[in-house]
């Protein structure tokens, strides 16, 4: 993407397939990891004296959702540009 953007060029089709993965890759790295933080202690203290200790609550942070939308929300803006880039290439 950055050669793209050096390049004066960056609503190309590329971009919107590399931001169409990023996107849901951030997605999901925000909801699995806490996932992973809240169920393996719970894995690793059930059935034992300490499991009514350990706390098994799964809170989502703000920001990496925050981040993963605003990936794919410009990765729809990209897309809208390279077709509407598409459509008038011809005519000018």
């Amino acid at each position: 993407m950055v050669r793209t953007l050096r390049d004066g060029d960056v609503f190309v089709t590329q971009n919107v397939r590399r931001l169409g993965v990023i996107a849901p890759a951030i997605l999901t790295i925000a909801t699995i990891v806490p996932l992973t933080d809240t169920v393996t202690p719970h894995l690793l203290v059930s059935g034992t004296a300490l499991a009514p200790k350990v706390p098994t609550t799964y809170e989502l942070s703000g920001p990496p959702l925050l981040l993963g939308f605003l990936a794919a929300a410009t990765a729809e803006a990209f897309r809208q540009d390279a077709r509407l880039r598409a459509d008038t290439q011809g005519l000018v």
